[in-house]
């Protein structure tokens, strides 16, 4: 069975008044979601040619949306093409495959605070069945005052990382509580540490698992059903371990 390795990270923050990496004439015009993903992707390079971009955000281009309906509301039109170009999910992903060079697919998933997890789900999956020998994983969202921030992770099945990089050994997608339980009770965490969160504050750092000296679980539950007019139940567990 392929292994998956994440063989880099990087995160950044763009707002005013930071120092940044990325050229000027390339960011000027983006949002501060696009500006924080220039920022992590210029930490993270080189990269490996023709790279997809899997991105996750919990609720996409807060701020250019609002601009797009407030112009649209107000009967200021036609709408900035800039401000349109902006407000869509998979304009983060674009901009990065443009500083990379890559030519390959690319995939956005907005869920809410499980977007990473959904995301790492289909990534893992891909790469264990050899769909895909590498993918870079975003996240990115919005913060108040004119802030945002982004993370990136690459994701490769590739043996040459198995000596210093953490491993990712499973993601399962479980769908009633029964099977969050049946699962937890199989995690081995005396060598290791559990993360276990299941409200929005969960989708804000969830590649920072360099605290790992053995294997980590994050637990992430998603949906949780109380009564029959609720959304079905949905959790997703990851395993990581680093190499002794």
């Amino acid at each position: 069975m392929t292994r998956i390795f994440a063989a880099k990270y990087a995160h950044a923050t763009a707002a005013p008044g930071l120092p940044a990496r990325a050229a000027p004439a390339l960011t000027r015009r983006m949002s501060w979601m696009q500006r924080a993903a220039m920022e992590a992707v210029e930490a993270l390079k080189p990269l490996p040619p023709d790279l997809p971009v899997y991105f996750a955000t919990q609720f996409g281009e807060i701020d250019a949306t609002l601009a797009v309906a407030d112009s649209i509301l107000s009967r200021q039109l036609p709408v900035s093409p800039t401000a349109f170009q902006h407000s869509v999910h998979n304009a983060v992903p674009g901009y990065l495959m443009i500083a990379t060079g890559s030519r390959a697919p690319s995939l956005t998933v907005s869920s809410g605070f499980a977007s990473f997890d959904k995301l790492l789900f289909w990534a893992f999956h891909e790469l264990r069945c050899g769909a895909l020998p590498a993918v870079l994983l975003a996240q990115a969202a919005e913060r108040v005052e004119d802030a945002a921030t982004c993370e990136l992770l690459l994701l490769a099945a590739d043996p040459a990382h198995a000596a210093s990089c953490l491993e990712l050994t499973s993601v399962e997608r479980l769908t009633s509580r029964q099977d969050l339980t049946t699962a937890t009770s199989r995690l081995v965490t005396t060598t290791g540490q559990e993360f276990h969160e299941s409200d929005a504050a969960v989708a804000l750092c969830p590649l920072r698992l360099d605290r790992s000296d053995g294997n980590f679980h994050r637990i992430v539950t998603s949906f949780v059903r109380e009564t029959a007019d609720d959304p079905p139940f949905e959790a997703f567990v990851s395993t990581w371990s680093r190499p002794r």
